[in-house]
């Protein structure tokens, strides 16, 4: 499977399990294993686990590939990141203002 697309979650469903297969299922990038006699909603959990894995792998991409979210904001990004700056300066009022303690 991984040779057809290596980006794809599998889920390996067995009717003789066992810790050894198991080992090597997941030691081979298989995302979950299943024995058989099963309940429909452990697959659908172990799904929808699979697919949220997947969802926050391509957010992970998609922020690596977008300078924005490091916390400075380039005149030619897409999205406005917040400045530091902005969050430090009422800080740094406050602190002129506060008597030590």
């Amino acid at each position: 499977m991984h040779e057809i697309d290596p980006e794809m979650l599998v889920i390996i469903m067995t009717g003789y399990a066992s810790v050894e297969t198991a080992v090597a299922a997941l030691k081979n990038g298989a995302y979950d294993y299943v024995s058989k006699p099963f309940d429909p909603d452990d697959i659908a959990h172990s799904v929808h686990n699979a697919l949220s894995h997947k969802r926050a792998e391509q957010e992970n991409v998609r922020l690596r590939e977008n300078r924005c979210f490091r916390g400075f904001a380039p005149r030619n990004c897409r999205t406005k990141a917040p400045r530091w700056s902005a969050f430090l300066k009422p800080s740094r009022r406050l602190a002129r203002r506060t008597p030590p303690f």
